[in-house]
């Protein structure tokens, strides 16, 4: 077996990266929903009681409270992604050209002022995880190769996942989006 598949280091691949290893399984975008309508809910209700029941400074402490909730869930939703990528600097822009074999996959990568060809044993990976998009393929908790399923070549996403899947064993993880 010998698939082929390529990335490149951009804005939609990096937020894709930030949102995985901050909600993990969950899909971010439900979660963001769940959490602001809810949070919104709570605030309409203690609104509710501050107007027309007592005015009490827990519930004040309580209202400033889940108003920072949905300020931090927002942040880390639309920010972060942002201020990630400006931090990469010369990283942003490199194209990573995967070649997935039997026990191991080789990487080579290009850009500006990086270029390089590295070869990696599954076994050595961290942990993989797969999106409906991205195969994120980490070799520590906090750096991790990313795979764009709709670059796939002289192969299927199914023969890449067969081949991870069987070699890593739990530390292979499918999110749900």
């Amino acid at each position: 077996m010998e698939v082929k598949a390529a990335t490149t280091y951009d804005y939609d691949a990096l937020r894709a990266l930030v949102h995985l290893s901050a909600y993990r399984k969950k899909n971010p975008k439900t979660y963001l929903i769940v959490s602001v309508v809810s949070s919104l809910l709570f605030i309409t209700a203690i609104t509710l009681f501050l107007v027309f029941i007592e005015n009490d400074i827990y519930m004040q402490i309580m209202l400033i409270v889940f108003v920072l909730i949905i300020c931090f869930n927002l942040f880390f939703y639309f920010m972060v992604p942002k201020i990630h990528f400006k931090a990469q600097g010369s990283h942003v822009g490199i194209k990573n050209l995967y070649i997935f074999r039997n026990d191991e996959f080789e990487v080579k990568s290009s850009g500006k002022d990086i270029s390089g060809c590295s070869t990696l044993k599954y076994t050595t990976l961290f942990k993989v995880m797969e999106t409906s998009k991205y195969f994120f393929l980490f070799q520590s908790r906090a750096g991790s190769f990313i795979v764009d399923k709709s670059t796939i070549e002289d192969g299927t996403v199914d023969d890449i996942r067969r081949v991870l899947s069987d070699t890593l064993g739990k530390k292979y993880i499918r999110c749900r989006y």
